[in-house]
């Protein structure tokens, strides 16, 4: 398993990150200490039952406090809101920093912790197969085995997308493909896609509100971070992005190549599904008479609650990187 460290200033990790064992969250420090300034002068601080209120649920590492001392925590309240992981919460010489900053695993299937609550906009499993995979990963998590093979139809009382029940005698999954409200759904758990990045359905010109990716550098990483899901979409092996991310400022004006509203790219980040899959950053406002092709396909962001402040809508690649 791959650890990172979030971003400084966020509450947690994006959904399907989260480490939630203490032995994982020393495992993961010890695969990233080397690239702390300071050692654990206390060893692994755990709170795991009740928790602490403000330190970022799950794995983390006290940045912003203490002089010296780097040590990882970790935090079994899992409704932990993480003001602590704000920047402008550390003391003494790193008042400017936050305190704490979170320390993450690759994502994988997740469900979400509400019985009955459908997965976010984005992250929500339509396919059989991407269904039987979510299982596999989360078969351990439920309390009874699969008795049936996996059951597609529509039925009002189950959750849209990938889902099985949790309370009964057989978690065989399901994939609903109901498209009214349901409801009644409280025996049921939903299974969804990893990640903070998704990208839309084929035919979507533009994410929807407040879920673009409105920075460069955050582009790319967005790019980076979707690569294994394009290769199983794809069957090939390995996919490269071909160039450095292609960029357009207001001015129509870039760096790393242009690009033009005429091109038909859709506006902020995308990347080239029908080339070389790089990743392409465009504020410009699209030409209104042009069709966005469908060899570029926008790649978009999930805001995780009480993490992520929504997109202002400005062009902010030019200081970001």
């Amino acid at each position: 398993t791959r650890y990172w460290l979030e971003r400084a200033g966020m509450r947690s990790c994006p959904v399907g990150s989260h480490i939630t064992t203490l032995v994982e969250c020393g495992e993961a420090y010890k695969q990233l200490k080397d690239m702390f300034r300071y050692p654990s002068l206390r060893g692994l601080v755990a709170n795991e039952n009740p928790g602490w209120e403000g330190v970022p649920r799950g794995c983390s590492i006290q940045i912003g406090s203490l002089g010296a001392d780097n040590s990882p925590h970790f935090n079994g309240n899992k409704y932990s809101k993480g003001e602590r992981g704000l920047l402008g919460t550390g003391t003494g010489d790193f008042a400017t920093q936050a305190e704490f900053q979170s320390i993450c695993k690759e994502p994988s299937f997740w469900r979400p912790e509400v019985a009955g609550q459908e997965c976010p906009a984005g992250t929500q499993i339509s396919g059989e197969l991407a269904c039987k995979a979510a299982y596999e990963s989360l078969r351990d998590t439920f309390s009874a085995n699969a008795k049936r093979l996996l059951q597609s139809g529509s039925w009002f009382w189950v959750p849209r997308g990938c889902s099985a029940s949790f309370t009964g005698s057989d978690s065989t999954p399901h994939v609903n493909t109901y498209t009214g409200v349901p409801s009644g759904t409280g025996d049921w758990s939903s299974m969804c896609w990893p990640g903070r990045y998704y990208i839309p359905p084929r035919g979507a010109t533009q994410c929807p509100t407040n879920q673009q990716v409105t920075s460069r550098s955050e582009c790319r990483q967005a790019l980076l971070a979707l690569l294994p899901v394009l290769q199983a979409a794809t069957g090939r092996e390995s996919i490269v992005p071909g160039r450095p991310v292609v960029v357009a400022d207001g001015n129509g004006i870039g760096s790393n190549g242009n690009i033009n509203a005429d091109l038909g790219v859709p506006r902020w980040c995308s990347y080239q599904a029908g080339g070389d899959y790089a990743a392409h950053f465009n504020c410009l406002e699209p030409n209104p008479t042009k069709v966005i092709v469908d060899n570029y396909r926008p790649i978009c962001k999930i805001l995780v609650p009480n993490v992520d402040p929504p997109p202002d809508g400005s062009c902010g690649w030019r200081n970001d990187d």
